[in-house]
């Protein structure tokens, strides 16, 4: 086993790390791509059966993931507050336990709304970037973090995960109930949950520090999140027009098929 394999963020040196939007930050972004557009084929052509395998499967590994990071930190003597499954997209997990166990709306409007922007964002600007590419929490990281955004992307491709803007009341609310406590925890263990401690490395909050201070760059975390659905929700409804204004072409196409086909019937007739 290497050295670099263990090195964690309380050990990783100033040059351990890896660059953003380099060899290796591309390299995990293109293995994303490839399985995005895998699983939204499967989705598509799969069967019902085969579409809950591959849920439960995904759902299972991000589980799995989770417990080999803190079965990797308690074999290395490395369990700290930093490490509790508090973050955001740690908050990911049980969401999609809870679908798991009991499909509904609103576990899959989180899934949509606040999971999978959470793990797209994290993976354009990975705060574990300090640590050698070779790391296990680095690989954590990076297929923790894909898994995540993949669970919804193939929902979403199912045609199971319907996201409605109306139920968005209930994600903000979401939001700000579990970021109460979370607050407290930071403040009792110095940790940086939901980013209520400071921005973080490189991510678009790190523009409203520079304006504003700490914590004044809080106020780009309602931003954010108001930006990133609006884009999402947007994006939504011009690929749901232009399925519908598809679907009107071919019903409008079948009609005339049709129409001409009566004409020939009576003609001969």
């Amino acid at each position: 086993m290497s050295e670099s394999f263990t090195v964690v963020y309380r050990t990783a040196g100033v040059s351990d790390g890896f660059p953003f939007w380099g060899a290796v930050h591309l390299t995990w972004l293109g293995v994303l791509a490839v399985l995005c557009a895998a699983l939204c084929v499967l989705a598509r052509r799969g069967s019902e059966k085969t579409k809950k395998a591959v849920f439960f499967t995904l759902t299972a590994l991000l589980l799995l993931d989770e417990a080999a990071k803190h079965v990797f930190l308690f074999a290395i003597g490395e369990q700290a507050p930093d490490y509790l499954p508090l973050h955001l997209c740690s908050i990911g997990l049980f969401v999609c336990l809870w679908y798991a166990l009991r499909p509904n709306p609103w576990a899959g409007e989180l899934l949509f709304a606040v999971s999978l922007p959470g793990a797209l964002i994290a993976l354009a600007f990975p705060g574990w970037a300090d640590l050698p590419a070779s790391s296990f929490l680095a690989w954590h990281s990076f297929t923790f973090h894909i898994l995540l955004a993949l669970i919804p992307i193939f929902l979403l491709a199912s045609g199971e995960l319907k996201p409605n803007a109306k139920r968005l009341w209930f994600c903000a609310l979401f939001l700000l109930v579990t970021a109460i406590p979370i607050w407290f925890v930071d403040r009792r263990f110095g940790t940086n949950f939901y980013f209520l401690t400071y921005p973080g490395r490189g991510n678009p909050l790190g523009w409203f520090e520079k304006l504003f201070g700490n914590p004044g760059y809080q106020i780009g975390l309602p931003i954010l999140a108001g930006a990133f659905w609006l884009a999402e929700y947007g994006i939504l409804a011009l690929l749901r027009h232009a399925g519908r204004a598809k679907s009107e072409r071919r019903d409008a196409q079948r009609a005339q098929r049709a129409e001409r086909a009566e004409r020939i019937s009576g003609s001969e007739k």
